[in-house]
């Protein structure tokens, strides 16, 4: 068992050891993570799997969600959304009263010495106490409109934060639609140059068949298994695409070192194609919805509500105040007319107070300058978005026409060059063709179908450029 003095000294030292905490918070860093890798992938932390509802097809609604919910940019965008609205919520704190309450308490001893014939006051020993303490609000009655224009501003942050999170996700959508879909095109690539491996592989097979019983010579057997090799470089190259594809997509959902798994299917391409909206319901759908447009409108109206807030220095500030206060004091004296004294007493005040700055050296006017200058700014900023805004849409809306007829080109090209490539190598079977014009064919047949898979996606993708353009899906993905 500890004695009370010990427990003293403990009580002490603890007391002293989180004044130094206190004192010294400063001097140290809070944040000593993120130097290595162990430190990262420990803060970092997502679900352990890709989460999926449709037995192991991630659709890319599936896919947008995910990212929705997983994203960091995302999450750093609602965190700045929750801090604005702190923001805003410390500027309505202008309209109530500001409370506060002051105290002081001291103990003071004085000696005199060598006194002779002193002065009133002068003692040879004055030992006292004193203890005082004010409470005191104040109340702002006017300031030109400058608390008004402050929550203003405080709430044009607010929704500039909560349109750029609106931004954040648009962006991400077709992010994550364009490597969605770039995965589909290697898919098919691969699918493409493994159909091409076998049918050189095939074609090698029968050449060595012809080649031993005389028929061709030692060129064609050469022939098909240069054209074996370049299929199956053809099928590595479509496996790194998908990889690399792969890798940008688990980034986007939030998943930092994952693999994406094998085991997961991806949607088939849609061969149904909706009409295209005309130009002038995108634009309008586009300037109802688009976000970053909406910033650019709020950037217009704290620019205006900043030159405002400019003009409210121009006119006084008035305060009301109030305030009560009680001081005690309590003294010893020694060799004196008295030995000791002692008072206590309070206070109470109220009244309205006011400033009004005359002349500041013009800072105030060229501040007022240099505002408008901002606003003519914001203004242009706007006029440069709503340029930027109808390229998109122009853009979109000729890369969505021109994928839709390729691919509808490509559909019918592919149906013939597959039966003039199997027509060929009949006829080169038989002996009635050249391996030149096999190759040909073959090349014809590789080059059509990857067309085909290009354009199919491209379509998709100008499906989702569109729909990023105005911020509201105008055509399913």
């Amino acid at each position: 068992m500890t004695n009370p003095a010990q427990n003293k000294t403990l009580k002490l030292l603890k007391f002293i050891i989180c004044i130094i905490g206190i004192l010294t918070g400063g001097c140290f860093s809070p944040l000593e993570s993120y130097k290595t890798l162990a430190e990262c992938e420990q803060a970092f932390t997502p679900p352990d799997r890709i989460y999926l509802k449709n037995n192991e097809i991630l659709t890319l609604a599936d896919a947008r969600r995910i990212a929705l919910n997983n994203n960091p940019t995302l999450r750093s965008s609602a965190a700045a959304i929750t801090a604005a609205k702190y923001n805003y919520d410390r500027a309505l704190s202008a309209y109530l009263p500001s409370i506060d309450l002051n105290g002081s308490t001291g103990h003071s001893s004085d000696s005199g010495y060598h006194l002779h014939n002193p002065p009133p006051g002068i003692m040879k020993r004055n030992n006292h106490f004193n203890a005082a303490g004010t409470l005191q609000a104040t109340l702002l009655l006017f300031d030109g409109l400058a608390r008004e224009l402050e929550v203003r501003l405080a709430k044009l942050q607010y929704n500039d934060r909560t349109a750029a999170d609106k931004n954040v996700k648009r962006l991400l959508a077709r992010a994550v639609a364009y490597t969605y879909w770039d995965i589909l095109l290697a898919s098919a690539e691969l699918e493409i140059a493994e159909a091409d491996v076998d049918f050189q592989t095939a074609a090698l097979k029968q050449s060595e068949i012809q080649y031993s019983s005389g028929y061709v010579s030692l060129d064609a057997v050469l022939n098909f298994k240069i054209l074996a090799d370049r299929a199956r470089s053809h099928v590595q190259n479509a496996h790194y695409r998908r990889r690399i594809a792969c890798n940008a997509l688990t980034a986007l959902l939030g998943y930092a070192r994952q693999n994406f798994p094998g085991n997961i299917r991806l949607q088939k391409i849609s061969q149904n194609f909706t009409e295209l909206p005309d130009e002038e319901t995108c634009l309008e759908q586009a300037i109802r919805h688009r976000p970053d447009l909406e910033q650019e409108r709020i950037q217009l109206e704290t620019a205006i509500r900043q030159k405002q807030l400019v003009y409210a220095r121009f006119l006084p500030a008035l305060h009301f105040f109030t305030a009560y206060s009680l001081d005690a004091f309590d003294a010893k004296y020694s060799h004196y007319s008295v030995t000791d004294a002692r008072y206590t007493r309070s206070g109470f005040s109220y009244g309205i107070s006011g400033t009004w700055n005359i002349f500041d050296g013009f800072a105030t006017l060229n501040q007022l300058r240099f505002r408008k200058v901002l606003e003519k700014i914001a203004v242009w900023g706007l006029n440069t978005k709503f340029l930027e805004i109808v390229n998109e849409i122009r853009d979109a809306r000729a890369h969505y026409i021109n994928s839709i007829s390729q691919t509808a080109i490509f559909i019918r090209i592919v149906e013939q060059v597959r039966q003039q490539r199997d027509l060929v190598y009949s006829e080169y079977l038989n002996g009635r063709e050249t391996i030149a014009r096999l190759n040909q064919a073959q090349s014809i047949c590789i080059e059509a179908q990857n067309n085909l898979a290009l354009w199919q996606i491209q379509s998709r993708k100008a499906a989702a450029q569109l729909n990023a353009a105005a911020a509201v899906e105008l055509l399913p993905e």
